[in-house]
């Protein structure tokens, strides 16, 4: 609409029998400040199913240039967001993000077809936020040549040790998916 700042909006769906939905519903409502209501969209039945089918079709592969995953802590979500959707459009690339703030989860895809540089300095540019938020970013789609120019499973922590420990002892034989996990696990 002329340039306007895009807001999100917020869907939220209740879960389970009805006495808890009510519930979830009431901590909502009160968790809402002035101004908030009007962003926020209480989903419910038929209605929440098929919002809940657009957000997981969202990450399917087909027609995608990239999909990656970060894990956030919930406070970070839309920080991380706006973050991401400001070094995208130093980029000149579009991305569309998807998030569960509940649990910290957000998706960012790029569904056209952008050269694999600039996919490459954004998932740094996207790691680099997430651990810096004291999450993580994983690339779940992306070409080969992406892959093996960034970290998918993202930067080595200090528990490589233990992992790779936990690994030999599972797999001495290194016979199940050598190499292709974290730390070259």
């Amino acid at each position: 609409d002329g340039g306007a700042e895009a807001r999100p909006v917020r869907l939220l769906g209740p879960d389970g029998d009805a006495e808890a939905a009510d519930w979830q519903k009431g901590q909502v409502r009160a968790l809402l400040g002035p101004g908030q209501a009007d962003r926020t969209l209480l989903l419910e039945d038929e209605i929440q199913d098929e919002v809940r089918q657009m957000l997981f079709s969202f990450c399917a592969p087909e027609e995608t240039c990239f999909i990656g995953k970060a894990n956030l802590l919930s406070s970070n979500v839309t920080s991380f967001i706006k973050e991401a959707e400001k070094a995208a459009a130093e980029r000149e690339i579009e991305i569309a993000a998807a998030s569960h703030i509940a649990n910290g989860i957000v998706y960012l895809k790029i569904q056209s077809k952008c050269p694999d540089e600039g996919v490459v300095d954004l998932v740094s540019t996207f790691t680099r936020h997430a651990v810096h938020m004291g999450g993580s970013f994983v690339v779940e789609h992306a070409s080969p040549n992406v892959k093996k120019k960034v970290e998918v499973w993202g930067p080595v922590r200090g528990d490589l040790g233990l992992m790779k420990s936990i690994k030999e002892t599972l797999d001495p034989n290194r016979s199940l998916n050598p190499g292709r996990f974290v730390g070259g696990i």
